[in-house]
């Protein structure tokens, strides 16, 4: 599918070819691809839901912004996705990789609904490409397994809830005062994005953050070489430094 996305073509010739071949025909472009024979494929079976709520536009802006922070690792599968928890009546996203966390309020009432619970990535990656072509309301619909989205007569996407217990975020991010926030400088994720080319696949390669009187200078070092660039900045922040991988730091940026 996200092959013939990139085509950008309007029209796209499909026809069954030898055995279990399909092929695909747009302008002077064929392709040729080997499926999976029809008695392999076995769909899974999904409850009957009764209950449906409607998702608003920023539940999916909201999803987008947690997926740069879902982690990747097996090993801790309740933070392979993102989490909804119910706070002051709406529905809250989170997500964490153990290095980044990423948190959007929504306007999604969570009346009605069984939280917390964790939906896969992959559901969330499937999600945000099915409202982005089908412009119909999406209702969800949640089980305490699984969970389902209808969007109009032909368009769904269901499946089963990743099992574990949700991290309490709340408590952890409590530490932070949103009195204390600070506006970050476009030039912030400019210089990242330049740290982390220079460190590329360097283990070692890190950015040392110095803080002080209005300015912030950050200094990488990597075995490709060495940088120092400086922004100015109004805050409150106790004066020191750190230290943190540049790519570390571009996902908390990009997912704000």
């Amino acid at each position: 599918i996200k092959m013939l996305e990139s085509l950008g073509e309007k029209e796209i010739e499909v026809s069954k070819g030898k055995g279990d071949e399909l092929i695909l025909k747009t302008g002077r472009s064929r392709f040729k691809l080997q499926c999976i024979p029809e008695d392999s494929y076995v769909l899974p079976e999904f409850e009957e839901f009764e209950e449906e709520t409607a998702i608003p536009t920023d539940f999916i802006t909201g999803l987008r912004a947690c997926l740069p922070s879902v982690g990747m690792n097996p090993a801790r599968p309740e933070q392979m996705g993102i989490a909804m928890v119910e706070q002051d009546g709406k529905v809250v996203l989170y997500s964490t990789d153990n290095a980044t966390i990423a948190r959007y309020v929504t306007n999604m009432d969570s009346s009605g609904l069984e939280l917390p619970l964790i939906l896969p990535r992959d559901f969330c990656d499937g999600l945000i490409v099915l409202t982005s072509k089908f412009k119909e309301t999406a209702y969800l619909s949640l089980s305490s397994t699984e969970v389902s989205v209808q969007l109009g007569e032909d368009a769904m996407i269901a499946t089963t809830l990743i099992e574990g217990n949700v991290p309490d975020f709340k408590s952890i991010l409590d530490n932070f005062s949103e009195d204390e926030l600070t506006v970050i400088p476009e030039d912030m994720d400019e210089i990242f994005s330049r740290a982390n080319y220079l460190v590329g696949s360097d283990p070692e390669g890190v950015v040392q953050v110095t803080v002080s009187d209005g300015v912030v200078d950050f200094i990488t070092k990597a075995d490709t070489g060495e940088s120092k660039e400086s922004i100015r900045i109004k805050h409150d922040w106790d004066v020191g430094e750190f230290k943190l991988h540049p790519a570390t730091a571009l996902r908390g940026l990009r997912a704000a």
